[in-house]
């Protein structure tokens, strides 16, 4: 069961992200950059609320190519579940 809800909204340049706790409260809601840089903290922003990345779902845009990087980077770390 997922208990941290995390949506992406993905461009050529940076991606924008807002997470959501089991109780409907938003987290955080955040911009980084479409680089291994924000790759990387964003995915230290998750681990701030959520250690357990068994526990998050991700809904990411698929604009063009843009989200292949992003979505590349995350598959492989943990089980983050993607949709």
């Amino acid at each position: 069961m997922c208990s941290f809800l995390v949506g992406m909204d993905v461009s050529k340049d940076f991606f924008a992200t807002a997470g959501i706790d089991s109780e409907g409260k938003e987290s955080f809601s955040r911009s980084c950059s479409m680089d291994s840089n924000g790759f990387g903290d964003f995915l230290k922003t998750i681990r701030s609320y959520c250690e357990d990345l068994s526990k998050v779902m991700v809904a990411m845009e698929s604009t063009g190519c843009y989200h292949i990087n992003l979505f590349s980077f995350f598959h492989p770390r943990g089980s983050v579940r993607w949709s």
